[in-house]
């Protein structure tokens, strides 16, 4: 999880005096921390969606087949994923502390317009990804694995369209890809003047009217 909290250190001394009042200070600052949230959400999207360069290439199994209906059954794709973890951009999503201090961004399943809601199955799945894992290998995984023959037609060439485990494999290492403290460093240099000009533009419309730009 990223935890972006507001700071005073970096805002001028006009936006560091009125911080902490209520009123129409208090509704601008939780939806300036609302626009930084959804700032940090795009960027960890954008992230996982694409891959940075120094992620490490999917193995060609995963370049190859995918799941079939959520099944054991293997199939052909159609496309080459973008990046090892392009599913998991759109399941990101963030949420404001009720008094406007804090946001948090992480993973779940809220829908649009809905107060970000964290998923605790889908979480733990980013964690895994973030710090790559050793898994132990199965019967059922060296079975799934030797089921690759069946998706492909012709001349099965191990390593190229059929991936059996060897019997001397019995666990697979699966690389680090990291994706909080890349996102964060992304992100902080511009958290703070973002703030800053989303807080006196949410306090100018409470106060004049007008609509959210």
């Amino acid at each position: 999880m990223l935890e972006v909290k507001l700071q005073h250190s970096g805002l001028d001394e006009m936006t560091r005096s009125v911080m902490g009042l209520g009123g129409l200070f208090a509704r601008a600052r939780r939806s300036a921390m609302g626009s930084v949230g959804w700032f940090v959400q795009q960027t960890l999207r954008n992230h996982l969606e694409y891959g940075p360069p120094e992620w490490q290439d999917l193995h060609d199994l995963t370049e190859l087949f995918k799941k079939k209906g959520g099944t054991e059954v293997w199939a052909l794709r159609s496309n080459r994923p973008r990046s090892p973890a392009v599913w998991l951009g759109k399941f990101s999503r963030y949420r404001v502390s009720s008094d406007g201090g804090l946001v948090q961004i992480d993973f779940g399943k809220s829908k649009k317009g809905k107060p970000g809601s964290f998923d605790p199955q889908i979480a733990p799945i980013a964690r895994r990804i973030d710090q790559g894992e050793t898994v132990q290998v199965t019967d059922k995984m060296r079975r799934k694995m030797a089921a690759t023959k069946k998706a492909t037609r012709g001349e099965h060439v191990v390593g190229i369209n059929f991936f059996p485990l060897r019997k001397d494999t019995d666990s697979l290492d699966i690389p680090a890809r990291p994706i909080f403290d890349p996102v964060f460093r992304k992100i902080e240099d511009e958290v703070t003047p973002l703030f800053a000009r989303k807080f006196w533009a949410s306090f100018d419309r409470y106060q004049f009217g007008g609509k959210k730009a």
